[in-house]
């Protein structure tokens, strides 16, 4: 089992594929056809493959057919990204495990579906298509290369959407982007250029989508966009989507995630999905909760969650657990079936 002689501290879940960083090591294993998973032209991954011997890494991001990850301060990048999200100055659209660029100061990475922000040294960079200004500079054509976004330092949270994103400085929220269908929160549906501040201090965690966002402030969980049907708030159906509104009142919220049309949380330990149909059921019936929402299990000792397009993974004291769909092997074990409930991962 995993978690009897290591402990797993990051997940990340693609489209079809699995990243998970063990005892400092990195995993991987799903889907390979784009080289996400790892070199080897093997073309799935049934079970947690070890990626090469460091025992550095200390964050991962997954997206689509695309990898990255952080060891000792160091951004790689591996896999399928048409859109400039590899950060490296090639035409390439498919790369093995290549490092991005000569810092060795890197903390965290967020892959969008056209571009990738990520924080070094408290500063703010970006990468990729620049159609809608997701990028957060004004005038940057589409960039191959990681830019600076502003001066400023204090960035902690980054969250790259669709054609918009989100971040964090200094406990303040921030979004730019596309804000067509209102998903960046200012209260209008006008596109921004550069990062602007919303909803003033005490974000610690943002998740961006096209279409709507979900954040955390002070324990509550907010959300914004076109979130009818989705996300029931305490705002009138007038004012809804236009910025950040509470959803139930639980002040214990420590974890949020989306995907396309899903959503999932963590508050108290326990998961939370807003998508009855969602193939989740960890012990019995799903359990309708305030805020739309449908608690999944009696347990409150989950610690993380990361949620693919048709999967999710979730750590329980340092135990890895997936569930959902494993038609390309990204739950991580054999045979290859959809579970229905949440089980333990083997780590080679």
């Amino acid at each position: 089992m995993s978690g009897l002689n290591g402990k797993v501290t990051h997940i990340a879940a693609g489209d079809n594929h699995s990243l998970a960083i063990r005892d400092g090591q990195l995993f991987a294993w799903g889907n390979n056809y784009s080289g996400q998973v790892a070199t080897s032209g093997q073309r799935q991954f049934n079970a947690p493959e070890k990626l090469g011997s460091r025992s550095d890494w200390h964050f991962i991001s997954a997206q689509g057919d695309l990898s990255m990850g952080i060891a000792g301060g160091e951004l790689w990048v591996w896999g399928r990204g048409t859109s400039g999200q590899l950060g490296i100055d090639s035409h390439l659209e498919k790369t093995p495990p290549v490092r991005v660029g000569t810092r060795s100061d890197w903390e965290s990475v967020s892959i969008g579906a056209n571009h990738a922000l990520a924080i070094a040294g408290g500063k703010l960079f970006s990468w990729g298509f620049n159609s809608h200004r997701q990028l957060g500079v004004a005038r940057l054509p589409n960039s191959k290369t990681p830019v600076q976004v502003g001066e400023e330092d204090g960035w902690t949270y980054v969250s790259a959407g669709i054609f918009n994103s989100a971040g964090i400085r200094n406990g303040r929220l921030y979004t730019w982007g596309c804000n067509f269908k209102g998903s960046l929160g200012t209260g209008d549906r006008k596109d921004r250029p550069t990062p602007e501040e919303v909803g003033g201090e005490g974000w610690t965690m943002v998740s961006a989508l096209a279409d709507y966002s979900l954040g955390i402030r002070s324990g509550k969980l907010f959300a914004w966009g076109e979130i009818l049907g989705k996300v029931k708030t305490d705002r009138s159906s007038r004012d809804r989507g236009r910025k950040p509104a509470q959803v139930g009142t639980r002040f214990d919220w420590s974890s949020i995630c989306i995907k396309r049309d899903r959503v999932l949380g963590l508050a108290n330990g326990c998961l939370f999905s807003w998508d009855q149909d969602f193939p989740l059921a960890v012990e019995g019936q799903l359990t309708p909760q305030q805020g739309g929402s449908f608690r999944s299990s009696e347990r409150f000792d989950w610690e993380k969650v990361s949620l693919g397009s048709h999967h999710l993974l979730a750590v329980r004291d340092g135990t890895l657990f997936s569930c959902g769909e494993n038609h390309h092997g990204q739950l991580g074990f054999t045979p290859r079936v959809n579970s229905l409930a949440l089980a333990p991962i083997s780590f080679r």
